[in-house]
């Protein structure tokens, strides 16, 4: 998504420009989806979540929340961001899946993921 395309410009800007949140906003309306979760890494080298910024600033009535990924140090997970969130979904989708419609009672230790906590911000 840093990468850029003939003309310059980068990918992430190019998917953004092209309407992309405008196909989520959408199906988001469609199916009547009350609660959209970003597992969608937002760095510099990765900006993938920049992509749906327009749905983000507007959601249409939807909660939006990222999860972030951190070592229990407290510091930012870094690069193993991606699989950790996936291993976040997995435990969320196994053990309770309607814990992804309250935020709110999400725990941010799992104990099949140790030494990372999770936490969970408005995207």
């Amino acid at each position: 998504m840093s990468d850029k395309l003939w003309d310059g410009r980068l990918i992430y800007r190019f998917w953004e420009n092209t309407g992309l949140s405008g196909v989520l906003r959408q199906y988001v309306r469609d199916y009547d989806i009350s609660c959209v979760w970003s597992l969608l890494p937002d760095t510099q080298e990765a900006p993938y979540h920049r992509v749906f910024r327009q749905f983000w600033l507007n959601p249409d009535g939807a909660k939006c929340y990222r999860v972030k990924v951190f070592l229990d140090n407290g510091a930012s997970a870094g690069q193993g961001c991606g699989r950790k969130r996936g291993e976040w979904l997995n435990q969320i989708i196994s053990t309770n899946p309607a814990l992804l419609c309250e935020p709110k009672l999400l725990p941010q230790k799992f104990p099949n993921i140790p030494g990372f906590r999770f936490d969970y911000v408005q995207a």
